[in-house]
């Protein structure tokens, strides 16, 4: 440990450092690690400053980190609210991905580039067709969501304070991003292959699942217990609802899959009849809406619980109706395009409202004399 000592006069409050000076004094500081302190502020951390004075004797505690001169850290640390802005630009980026993804699949253009990571095996970038065009946008497109997931990653790690479950978050989608790269390099290899675009599209779904947590996190308390915030005859009903729409998310891959927008003419599909697994669809569809009509019904008299599920619940209500609804007509209209991408994008959109239904039974309580380590050990349970 180096210390370092500078004579200081100082008649006025010095706002610098934090200290009050009282005529001629001597200051003493403490540094960190064996580096000395030099002339001049210098970067305290977790310091103190001991101001002593010839007359008198005034004893001042700095915060933590001041700079010395310009020196400055690498990256600025975010702010908890900064943070949060953040992750909400990374949901939208999820989301609109999913969409794109679609665009590339209902457009024809899956195979709009037939190798990976060129676009064919002449050239990386090929525009000169419509299909090449959209497929490689779209591949561009992801390299704009990993950057922003990476400065998702640096905020959590520059945010103060510093939260484990934050990170943990950012870094498990960091690390999916990339994964849906590979998996979409197997499904252009593969020729589009069923089974693979099926994965595409469910892996995106945990990612979007991902994001609603991380968007949720960044909102609570930093010193914060977690707790349950209905009962759990409220929670298993909620748990129902989710597993029922995770069940209809699924099956509706297999629809995609043997129905006629595959990406491209030439693709393989599922071998079933696109009819049967359209009505298994519509079952899975129809029991989870049951499932929330009853949970409904039991919130009559469980007015708390009801007060803190009513604005998921309803939006959950409103998307998945919506969904049935255009499902059905694209059924029966022959699956025009423009209905298959709305019922997309339905489907991204019901998925991420069964996320926040089920975080909503749960609720984060400010503690604040919990330090950093419990605080952030205890938000991940």
């Amino acid at each position: 440990m180096a210390v370092g000592i500078q004579a200081h006069r100082q008649t006025e409050i010095d706002r610098s450092v934090g200290c009050v000076a009282v005529e001629e004094v001597a200051v003493v500081m403490v540094g960190v690690g064996r580096r000395r302190v030099g002339d001049g502020y210098a970067r305290l951390v977790n310091g103190e400053v001991v101001v002593a004075a010839e007359h008198n004797l005034t004893v001042a505690i700095i915060g933590r980190q001041a700079e010395h001169g310009t020196r400055r850290l690498p990256f600025s640390a975010m702010s908890p609210s900064t943070y949060r802005k953040t992750s909400v630009v990374v949901l939208a980026a999820l989301f609109a991905i999913v969409v794109t993804g679609a665009a590339v699949r209902l457009s024809g253009s899956g195979l709009g580039c037939s190798d990976w990571p060129n676009c064919n095996a002449s050239k990386f970038v090929d525009v000169s067709t419509v299909h090449g065009a959209i497929e490689q946008i779209n591949r561009l497109f992801t390299g704009v969501v990993m950057a922003v997931v990476i400065v998702a990653v640096m905020g959590a790690l520059r945010r103060r304070p510093r939260r484990r479950d934050l990170t943990m978050l950012a870094v498990l989608i960091a690390v999916g991003v990339p994964m849906q790269g590979v998996v979409g390099a197997i499904v252009v290899l593969t020729h589009l292959n069923p089974f693979a675009n099926q994965q595409h599209f469910l892996l995106s779904m945990v990612l979007v699942a991902l994001g609603a947590m991380l968007v949720r996190r960044s909102g609570e308390p930093d010193h914060a217990l977690r707790s349950a915030a209905v009962t759990d005859r409220t929670r298993s009903g909620v748990r129902v609802v989710g597993v029922l729409t995770g069940l209809a998310v699924v099956t509706g891959t297999f629809v995609t899959g043997a129905g006629p927008h595959a990406g491209d003419e030439t693709a393989k599909r599922f071998d079933v009849a696109i009819s049967t697994v359209a009505r298994v669809h519509g079952i899975a569809v129809m029991c989870a809406i049951a499932a929330a009509i009853v949970l409904l019904w039991r919130l009559r008299s469980a007015h708390a619980d009801r007060a803190v599920l009513d604005n998921a619940l309803t939006t959950w209500m409103v998307l998945a109706i919506a969904q049935a609804a255009v499902g059905y007509t694209q059924y029966f209209t022959g699956v025009p395009v423009v209905l298959v991408a709305i019922h997309v994008a339905l489907a991204t959109g019901l998925w991420l409202a069964t996320v926040q239904l089920w975080l909503s039974t749960s609720s984060a309580i400010a503690v604040p004399e919990l330090d950093d380590r419990q605080a952030s050990t205890t938000l991940t349970r």
